[in-house]
């Protein structure tokens, strides 16, 4: 009963605000906004909480919140603090990096000692936030792989590749043991190419 209360005071104060927008003095109108902008804070609290209290639909969720821009920071960083299991920290963590907040890159650095799910949203989401400090953790995580586990190895070489920059040889002798030799030569193309890319990037003083 009192949250179909608040649900109505949130759109009766929503209402209110849209039509004051149309108001044709300043004061009403800047106050308009301002009403607006609290609102949707209030609103985008409410997605945070069905992505918390909901498993079905929590990728989803994750997935559009940040089209609330950084008004959804907050909220997402307080689902990240009160998070009770470690899949939604480390969800909310790496929307979170995407939406330029820091705040949960220590579980994501974290991650990449781990293996399946957890490893592979660590690399992901620090690789192409353009974290460098994940780029050795990804490489031990590479080598500790065994190179017939071709979907971590094509998770962290994508992560290498989105990182950009050289390589170490013992990556690349570690995925040249990859079989079928099709499969070996796509991820090797990447980590190559990343290769010729930094020397070039070097010889041009840059």
């Amino acid at each position: 009963m009192v949250r179909d209360v608040e649900k109505a005071g949130l759109v009766q104060r929503f209402a209110g605000a849209v039509v004051g927008l149309e108001s044709c003095e300043i004061a009403t109108c800047i106050r308009s906004v301002e009403e607006l902008a609290r609102c949707v804070a209030e609103l985008v609290d409410r997605v945070a909480d069905v992505a918390v209290q909901d498993e079905d639909v929590r990728f989803l969720v994750f997935e559009r919140i940040g089209r609330f821009g950084s008004l959804a920071v907050p909220a997402v960083e307080r689902v990240y603090r009160e998070a009770q299991d470690a899949d939604l920290r480390l969800m909310s963590a790496s929307v979170l990096l995407d939406m330029g907040s820091s705040v949960g890159v220590p579980d994501l650095m974290e991650a990449l000692g781990e293996r399946g799910q957890p490893l592979y949203t660590g690399a992901l989401s620090l690789s192409a936030a353009g974290i460098e400090a994940a780029a050795g953790p990804i490489e031990r995580a590479l080598l500790a792989t065994d190179p017939t586990d071709t979907a971590t190895i094509d998770c962290l070489t994508l992560a290498l590749c989105n990182l950009g920059g050289r390589v170490s040889p013992a990556v690349i002798e570690h995925v040249s043991a990859v079989e079928p030799d099709w499969r070996r030569n796509a991820f090797l193309k990447g980590l190559v190419a990343d290769e010729r890319d930094a020397a070039s990037t070097e010889g041009d003083g840059s």
